[in-house]
């Protein structure tokens, strides 16, 4: 059927022939609100037929310029129907307002044009733009669908609205192929899902100052997207989960200054698995808001090549809504198990409520958490962890409940005692670093507290030894064995010792340190010697045949006099001596007689000189005497096996 253009088409005809944009706009600027359009008249409405047959070359008495067509200000009736079709030349309508929308099913475009203008719907499944889509301020009511879209240039969104279709998708795009970048900045919103799974943009993807709303389930799903560029979320606003699961980004992805509330599941941003060739940054005010133990942040497996920075950043595992119904668990607010971070993960001055699971993961540089707050509960869970740098564990705001870094690895362990755990809430069993950093307290006396924060169960050996091996490195080795030796208090404390091996362990303890002081044995047997010396004393001056008688008979036995003879030699005792000399000389027989009797090896002759023997047939002091002599001989040899057991390091095996 022939197309008989009105008066306000033919404008648009010859504007078109001419290369010119119809101008339809009115003179007062509030006229010109597309969402105002129902008001407009006759002179400012084409038909949609019209701009197809333009646009198609569908008409041959209607050429077309180079530059295409450009629509102002125009309502459009009718249903603007491209599917399949091939668009000639460039297509914009700007501040335009299409009620019933607009279609491109597997069409063919050079370039289009919707700004500013109002859409009750955009479909263009599988449309192929050779040129760039503008979207800008423009207002879709029934959502934009671009599944399988080819766009050559730009996809541009900055400060629409699109508002959601029947199935609550506000911008539908899986699939999409971007040849240059997309953005949504400045005030764009979506009150609806975004899904951008398997899509791939060869630019960047941005957004900023935007907002995503789906507050009932997954604002931004963008599942194995693919970024050649960097995907930029700054300033940005989720209500509603982000799901970037096993997206790849080239650059880095900067999620700065937004703010992640989670959807019905519980998380606010889930990027399991995903890849990123920079930086991840979620930092300066970034705030995400979730619940459930699934995690309110997810990076579980996640490859980062260069640092994954959340400076400032605040992670808030609020308690679950009784409406939603969802069933308990511990609170997660970060998950990045398995991560593989090539640089830095810093937490400095993060705001944290719930639990930080690290577990695998493997952080090449540091591990930063200065000056961080955490609220109750809040646990760090850092178990087998990797960390090439610095663990920085130090100017804590307010510490975790629970800090574990069992079978962790960290090359330098930087840390404050105002910043450690509760008694009991500390896990080291299997956690390894290679020294203590100097701004660190490294004394032994300091460390020992620190090892006597974990949990009593947890008797392992392990930290002490650790603790020993580093602080004998860097030079320290009586800060080393003090270690030792309250490694081995531990174990007989806690270490399930049965009772003769606590007994041996505390007599060790007591008497050589392992080993470690072998001097306490030599003060022992001083001890043993000198108190001994006091009953031998009471025996040969108090007890016994005085010395003096003594004396004369070992004289007759020498001379060969009878013994007869020998009772009646007269033995001229030594001139009258000061007392204290006498008491002292007295003392010092009695000292080397219970050295003699001490000693394993070696013979001072004192004991055959002067044995011990009964007054009479029924002298039980003798009995008790010799029984000591027995225990201090015992003595002797212990020691002496302390000794020989310290030389050879026995006891510290």
């Amino acid at each position: 059927m022939k197309l008989e253009p009105t008066e306000a088409e033919q404008k648009l005809i010859d504007a078109a022939r001419d290369g010119q944009p119809a101008q339809y706009c009115s003179s007062k600027p509030e006229e010109n609100n597309p969402a105002d359009a129902s008001a407009w008249g006759a002179e400012r409405t084409i038909r949609a037929e019209v701009i197809y047959a333009l646009a198609t070359d569908g008409e041959a008495r209607f050429p077309v310029h180079d530059k295409g067509i450009c629509v102002i200000g125009a309502k459009i009736t009718g249903r603007l129907d491209f599917d399949s079709a091939e668009i000639t030349c460039p297509l914009s309508l700007i501040q335009c307002y299409l009620p019933d929308g607009a279609s491109l099913r597997q069409a063919r475009a050079r370039h289009l044009v919707f700004a500013l203008s109002e859409i009750g719907e955009l479909a263009a499944d599988g449309v192929h733009i050779n040129g760039g889509l503008n979207l800008k301020r423009a207002r879709v009511c029934k959502g934009v669908r671009l599944p399988l879209a080819q766009v050559d240039g730009n996809v541009e969104c900055d400060g629409a609205t699109l508002f959601a279709d029947a199935q609550g998708v506000a911008l539908h795009a899986e699939q999409m192929r971007v040849v240059g970048s997309v953005t949504l900045r400045d005030n764009f919103v979506a009150s609806g899902r975004v899904t951008l799974s398997g899509a791939r943009v060869e630019g960047q993807l941005a957004s900023s100052s935007a907002t995503f709303s789906a507050p009932s389930e997954v604002a931004l799903v963008a599942e194995h997207l693919r970024v050649g560029m960097s995907l930029f979320l700054n300033s940005t606003c989720f209500s509603g989960s982000v799901c970037l699961s096993h997206a790849e980004i080239k650059g880095t992805l900067a999620c700065d200054g937004s703010r992640f509330v989670a959807g019905q599941t519980g998380e606010a941003l889930i990027a399991d698995g995903i890849k990123v060739g920079g930086s991840v940054c979620l930092r300066d005010a970034f705030s995400a808001q979730g619940f459930g133990s699934n995690g309110v942040v997810r990076l579980p497996r996640a490859k980062i090549a260069d640092s994954l920075d959340c400076v400032g950043g605040t992670f808030i595992n609020a308690p679950i809504p009784s409406a939603i119904g969802q069933s308990g668990g511990e609170p997660l607010a970060l998950v990045a198990d398995g991560v593989e971070i090539g640089s830095a993960m810093r937490l400095q001055r993060v705001t944290c409520q719930g639990t930080i699971r690290l577990v695998n993961a493997k952080i090449s540089g540091d591990m930063d958490f200065q000056y961080a707050l955490f609220h109750e509960p809040s646990q760090v869970i850092a178990e087998n962890a990797a960390i090439g740098g610095r663990f920085w564990w130090s100017k804590l705001a307010r510490n975790p409940a629970v800090l574990s870094l069992l079978n962790a690895h960290a090359n330098i362990l930087v840390d404050d005692q105002a910043s450690w755990p509760t008694k009991g809430n500390l896990f080291l069993d299997g956690f390894t670093y290679n020294t203590i950093g100097a701004v660190s307290r490294a004394d032994a006396n300091s460390r020992i507290h620190w090892l006597e924060l974990q949990q009593p169960e947890y008797h392992s050996s392990q930290p002490y030894e650790q603790l020993e091996k580093v602080l004998r490195a860097s030079g320290d080795e009586n800060g080393a064995r003090a270690i030792y030796i309250e490694k081995r208090r531990t174990v007989r404390r806690c270490g399930g010792l049965g009772r003769t091996a606590r007994s041996w362990d505390w007599f060790l303890d007591r008497s050589i340190r392992y080993g470690y002081q072998t001097w306490r044995a030599l003060v022992w047997a001083l001890l043993i010697i000198t108190f001994g010396a006091l009953p031998f004393w009471n025996w040969f001056w108090n007890m016994q045949v005085p010395l003096v008688q003594t004396a004369a008979i070992v004289i007759s036995t020498q001379s060969g006099m009878s013994a007869g003879a020998a009772k009646n030699l007269t033995v001229t005792p030594a001139p009258q001596r000061n007392p204290l000399l006498q008491g002292l000389d007295h003392f010092l027989f009695s000292f080397f007689y219970s050295l003699d009797v001490f000693l394993p090896f070696g013979d001072l002759h004192m004991k055959a000189a002067h044995p011990l023997q009964p007054r009479h047939t029924q002298d039980w002091w003798f009995y008790l005497y010799e029984l000591w002599c027995v225990s201090e001989m015992m003595s002797g040899w212990v020691i002496a096996g302390l000794l020989a057991a310290s030389v050879t390091g026995v006891t510290r095996r």
